[in-house]
């Protein structure tokens, strides 16, 4: 048997009258009757109010005139006194509660989300701290409003959502201040291990300023001393040679000869530890006495390219410099087997660069440190991690049958501490070449190669397989070739904006049409060229591609 209000709120339509006299259609509600198990119709608000008991969500209704019209089971669980809401205006439970925002600031009464929704306010999902004060708990609820309207669009009561959020709320806490608590640490240890390195290139580059004083004095030591003893007992045994005759004057001949040979050496041995072209010539000087001592002892012709004056701020750097292309050489001559190599040495930006290259058999550079440094020459590991230490870096090009290229760029300017730190290889711009043609790849992979800020991670001869070294290397660029068989440009483009968003994408192609250029940007590339545009384009596209909002 229903309860008054129920029986009075039933119209002869079957309909369920609310107390404002608005009408809400019961068909609407429940389409199909429902049933109590023991087999009684539950109909009107009483299934009604059942259903909104059930839901987790916690749900206050307010007529137009600001009372309480209901309240479900969720939010008299949170309340001490369940019946206490229902009927009361807004501003006679203002006593009762307190609320404030997530930072703890106190909230106006006027400001209540309960308050905003009689005043006919959106009230858009927040989150507030609620105290009962009859209790003393405090809790972290998510609260929201909607008007609820007639058939003709007038709200005629409200509804406000309650959601119990404090687990949550202090589980994010926990992870924030842990989060706070780790980049601390991080930021603690990065702090510390920057300074460790500063230390480190301090302490390089005061060895090598040592190793170049100790090569002076040696090379003085020669020259002052050892040299002119052996020209004196040379001398002195020229002398006695005059007065000895037969098997005596043969012997002495020879001790003459020896002498003479181990001038030579000192010589040799002076010039070496401390070049006087080098001091003279500065590095372009002696990388070109350098080259004349290769050909005329070893028969390797050395191409010099040095378009402009380059040098290093220190003669530490300098002497470096110029021992680390002499050992480069010495491997060439005992690991390539050929000819000629080619020396190239260039200012780029606040980098001196030098790099020997050859057209020999080459070597697979993975295999380098496995082999103790010994796969392209003995000390290659010595020299790149002297080159780390102080602030540049070395990279290696090579593969079998393909010949070599070694590249060494250091600072050219260096601060009191040591030189500065240059930043790690994650900052420079990783580039994937997707090309069906080889030559192709591999002459844009030469070109990019050779600038400092850019470095080509992989390359593809397809749009399938371009995808799989996207998901591998997760390069900052990809240079996308639009004809290609099987998957085409266009298509691995749209593949890879779909599921890797922060990789940008350059068309390249042999065509200059509109609307294949057209179709290559509806697909995601950042930009369009065609392959005979002018390098300066092609890198100024690839940096701009880097540093573009995703």
């Amino acid at each position: 048997m229903g309860t008054a209000s129920e029986k009075a709120a039933e119209s002869p339509a079957g309909d369920v009258t609310a107390s404002n006299g608005q009408y809400i259609h019961e068909k609407s509600v429940l389409p199909v009757p429902l049933e109590l198990p023991d087999g009684r119709p539950q109909t009107g608000l009483a299934c009604l109010w059942r259903f909104l008991d059930s839901i987790h969500e916690g749900l206050i209704v307010i007529d137009a005139r600001g009372c309480v019209a209901y309240v479900n089971e969720p939010v008299r669980a949170m309340h001490d006194r369940p019946g206490a809401m229902v009927g009361f205006h807004i501003r006679d439970i203002e006593g009762r509660f307190s609320l404030s925002n997530l930072r703890g600031e106190p909230i106006a009464f006027d400001q209540w989300p309960l308050c905003r929704l009689v005043r006919g306010e959106a009230v858009p999902e927040s989150a507030v701290w609620i105290r009962n004060h009859h209790t003393g708990r405090r809790w972290v609820a998510e609260l929201a409003g909607e008007p609820i309207r007639d058939d003709a669009g007038e709200p005629f009561a409200h509804v406000l959502t309650v959601r119990d959020v404090t687990d949550r709320h202090r589980a994010d806490q926990r992870m924030h201040q842990l989060a706070e608590s780790l980049e601390q640490r991080v930021a603690e240890r990065t702090a510390e291990v920057e300074r460790r390195v500063e230390q480190l290139q301090a302490l390089t580059q005061q060895l090598s300023e040592a190793e170049d004083r100790e090569r002076r004095r040696l090379a003085e030591l020669l020259h002052d001393d050892l040299q002119q003893i052996l020209v004196a007992a040379k001398f002195h045994l020229s002398l006695l040679s005059c007065q000895l005759g037969g098997q005596q004057a043969e012997q002495a001949r020879r001790v003459d000869d020896m002498l003479g040979e181990s001038i030579q050496k000192s010589r040799s041995l002076a010039h070496d530890l401390n070049p006087p072209a080098l001091r003279r010539g500065g590095l372009v000087g002696g990388l070109q006495w350098l080259a004349g001592r290769v050909e005329q002892k070893h028969g390797l012709h050395v191409e010099l390219v040095a378009p402009e004056p380059v040098e290093p701020q220190t003669d530490a750097m300098r002497v470096f410099l110029f021992k680390a292309v002499q050992e480069l050489l010495l491997n060439t001559v005992k690991h390539a087997r050929v000819l000629r190599a080619r020396v190239r040495v260039a200012r780029r930006r606040e980098w001196v660069v030098v790099s020997v290259a050859d057209a020999g058999p080459g070597f697979d550079p993975a295999g380098l440190r496995g082999a103790g440094g010994s796969a392209g020459g003995f000390g290659l590991l010595s020299i790149q991690e002297r080159v780390d230490l102080l602030g540049g870096r070395m990279r290696i090009r090579s593969a079998p049958g393909h010949g070599s290229r070694f590249t060494l760029s250091l600072p050219a300017r260096q601060g009191p501490a040591g030189p500065p730190r240059v930043g790690p290889p994650s900052q420079r711009v990783r580039v994937l070449l997707v090309d069906d043609h080889r030559v192709v790849r591999e002459g844009l992979a030469s070109f990019l190669n050779d600038e400092d800020d850019l470095e080509v991670v992989a390359q593809a001869g397809g749009g399938a397989e371009a995808l799989d070294l996207v998901r591998r290397f997760h390069p900052d660029v990809v240079l996308m070739d639009i004809t290609m068989p099987g998957m085409t440009g266009i298509e691995a483009t749209q593949h890879i904006r779909a599921r890797w968003p922060e990789v940008r994408v350059i068309g390249l192609s042999m065509h200059d049409e509109a609307d294949l250029a057209g179709e290559m940007l509806r697909a995601g590339a950042g930009s369009y060229l065609t392959k005979g545009c002018p390098g300066e384009d092609l890198l100024a596209a690839i940096r701009q591609a880097r540093r573009a909002p995703l």
